[in-house]
């Protein structure tokens, strides 16, 4: 699996439903600019990206339409 693009591999496991879910990690963190897509029907600049922040352990992706998203 990967995380948008084959260059994101991942790895992750389900948690049995009975198990808690893991302690959120502590950390705030700036992870620079992020890949969100690749468009290739656009011409020039196909690459879209978005500023990846870390906040408590989770990153948010913005969604499509997004002023967030750039070229």
């Amino acid at each position: 699996p990967c995380l948008g693009t084959r260059e994101f591999d991942a790895c992750f496991e389900l948690l049995p439903p009975d198990r808690p879910l893991p302690p959120a990690i502590a950390e705030d963190r700036d992870l620079g600019f992020m890949l969100w897509d690749i468009d290739h029907a656009a011409a020039g600049k196909p690459s879209l990206f978005f500023r990846a922040k870390l906040e408590q352990g989770v990153v948010r992706v913005p969604p499509p339409g997004s002023p967030e998203i750039l070229r």
